[in-house]
């Protein structure tokens, strides 16, 4: 019987051992780690929101220069004002999103993002760099995206009535396929009717 004890008391350490190897493991993990809190980003010290899900969330007129919001869940979030100066959205999902008044200057990293049906209207983009991005179903009414970088985005559907578009860099990739250019001016940025259709 006393062996017996001994078995099972040596199997239930073994166990709890075990059990706090994992947990340790897991909160070690990125996936647990405490890193998705939304705070005031800076060039000494950059927010990493790497990978988050902030999907939904209210984050008007936060600070996000410089920070990393690569792949990140942005989906429907409330973004009015944000200032992503120098932030890397790279892969990021912003579909969706309520982005009307946002920076993007000073090489915020838009590349591959999905933007999709997000709200850009009347806001200034000039320069922004949306390379590759997810631009479909957008609402660019009323925006200025003069410089503005469109290489391989996809502008199929997007509402561009009034934006002004000048001096836009587009490629044989950009697609405006369905958009909507009532009032746009095209001044420079080799956008075309024919390019809508």
């Amino acid at each position: 019987m006393g062996r017996m004890s001994c078995t099972m008391t040596n199997k239930l350490a073994i166990a709890i051992g075990l059990i706090a190897i994992v947990t340790v493991i897991l909160l070690m993990s990125p996936a647990f780690a405490d890193d998705c809190n939304v705070v005031k980003s800076t060039i000494l010290d950059p927010t990493d929101l790497n990978g988050c899900d902030l999907q939904g969330m209210d984050l008007r007129g936060m600070d996000l220069r410089y920070a990393d919001l690569g792949g990140a869940n942005l989906s429907g979030a409330n973004l009015q004002g944000v200032n992503f100066k120098n932030a890397s959205l790279r892969d990021a999902n912003l579909s969706g999103a309520n982005m009307r008044g946002v920076i993007l200057g000073g090489m915020a990293d838009t590349y591959d993002a999905n933007l999709s049906y997000a709200d850009l209207s009347n806001t200034n983009l000039a320069q922004a760099y949306f390379i590759n991005a997810d631009l479909s179903f957008v609402n660019f009414s009323g925006s200025t995206l003069t410089m503005a970088k469109l290489n391989g985005a996809d502008l199929s559907y997007a509402n561009l009535n009034g934006a002004n578009l000048s001096k836009a860099k587009i490629d044989g990739d950009t697609n405006f396929h369905g958009a909507t250019v009532v009032g746009a001016t095209l001044k420079g940025s080799g956008i075309t009717l024919e390019r809508t259709k």
